[in-house]
């Protein structure tokens, strides 16, 4: 085959291009400057996230490789080749991990090596046997260019983060193409003769679009870096730290979407506000920290038995709220009988034993003349406090107050 063919003299005429070298100096420093970029993200996010480390050392070791290649002797040694094809195997390998955790699935290192190892064995073979440095070049950017293509298939598969996904397929994207068109133009100018003066001229042309495709690719992991950090910001901000539930802020902001969603399609929907009995008892007699494991118990109770479609929030201390969309009054009561049987053989992880906890519920729905969440949320709140005023351990209803007076349902 006559790609296979060692260029000899006319590739020592493309490494004394300066243009070229100049290229990849650029190509170089912009690499290393995204992965101090990262680097530096992720340092500064409390180095929570594994994902932005991935990719600033997938970046460095990329930008060290280019610059091995302007720096290291020419023709390579069996040394050199192994440096160089390393510091280019690794940097697409890193990236590629990075995509792997941010999906969500677990990082096949064991297959990557081996497929490392595998191009690093082609490199030495067609530098100490064969002597070809065109299949060096398409080993290397065959092998950078499956690896991306990869990266792209994960992100359009996942489902989570659309956006961020999208941004890193682009990213990824933009190196494919420009590793596409490097093997095109190798192919083109090897096939029927090798023409040195245009393979020399097309390398040029690919280095000029490569810094701004690692510039895409660059901006678009951090992109998502950021989405991710907004994403958990946002969750922090709206989430109890202690059961995974809705905090107060949290928890308005979803049923006041609920309810608007209630109005529009003529939906029921009620709500269940439940007190853990006599919790002072349980802190007091086991100490907080069995005492916190008890609301997580309990809260894993509420989570379990409520739909996707519900919401539960923590309110304070003990105390919970449920929004159950598209359910009427009987709906809420049996959800709130379901429960209440269910908290009295109740499964705590740090007790060897299970403990009889007991609850309070209130119950009503959202009646078409309430000007706000308040008004339900006040008339729950009215019913927890006759179902614990009738002894605890019991469901009580409210659907409306009239002076200081709690009409329940008949």
């Amino acid at each position: 085959m006559t790609i296979l063919k060692p260029i000899g003299e006319e590739r020592s005429l493309l490494w004394r291009c300066m243009d070229l070298k100049l290229l990849m100096f650029i190509t170089s420093t912009v690499t290393l400057v995204i992965g101090l970029v990262l680097l530096i993200t992720w340092q500064r996010n409390q180095r929570e996230s594994e994902i932005a480390l991935y990719w600033s050392v997938g970046f460095c070791i990329t930008g060290v490789a280019w610059a091995m290649v302007i720096l290291v002797p020419h023709p390579y040694s069996a040394f050199s080749t192994v440096l160089v094809s390393t510091g280019f195997l690794a940097a697409p390998m890193f990236i590629l991990a990075g995509v792997f955790v941010r999906g969500g699935t677990a990082v096949p290192w064991r297959l990557m090596m081996v497929a490392c190892g595998l191009c690093i064995f082609v490199q030495l073979w067609y530098t100490l046997v064969a002597n070809s440095e065109l299949v060096r070049v398409l080993n290397l950017t065959v092998f950078n260019l499956v690896f991306h293509l990869i990266a792209v298939y994960l992100c359009l598969r996942s489902t989570a983060d659309r956006v961020g996904n999208i941004m890193l397929a682009m990213g990824s994207l933009s190196i494919a193409a420009v590793l596409v068109f490097r093997i095109y133009l190798i192919a083109k100018n090897t096939t029927g003769g090798l023409d040195a003066e245009a393979l020399v001229r097309d390398e040029v042309l690919v280095f000029l679009f490569m810094p701004s495709a690692m510039v895409v690719e660059g901006l678009a992991c951090l992109g998502a870096i950021l989405l991710d950090l907004i994403g958990r910001l946002t969750y922090q901000a709206s989430t109890d730290p202690m059961t995974g539930c809705l905090n107060r802020r949290g928890f308005e902001d979803a049923a006041t979407n609920n309810i608007a969603i209630a109005k529009r399609h003529a939906l029921p929907i009620s709500a269940v506000i439940c007190d853990i009995d006599y919790f002072k008892r349980i802190n007091d007699h086991h100490g907080h920290s069995i005492g916190d494991d008890v609301i997580k118990a309990f809260a894993g109770v509420l989570k379990d038995s409520a739909r996707d479609a519900d919401i539960v929030g923590r309110m304070g201390g003990e105390e919970f709220l449920i929004l159950l969309l598209g359910c009427s009054m009987n709906d809420g009561i049996e959800y709130a009988e379901r429960i209440r049987r269910r908290l009295r053989d109740i499964h705590v992880p740090s007790l060897s034993r299970s403990i009889n906890m007991t609850a309070s519920f209130g119950v009503t729905e959202f009646l078409v003349d309430d000007e706000s969440l308040e008004s339900m949320f006040r008339r729950a709140d009215r019913a927890l406090y006759r179902a614990k005023d009738a002894g605890r351990d019991r469901v009580e209803t409210c659907l409306s107050i009239r002076g200081d007076v709690v009409v329940p349902v008949v």
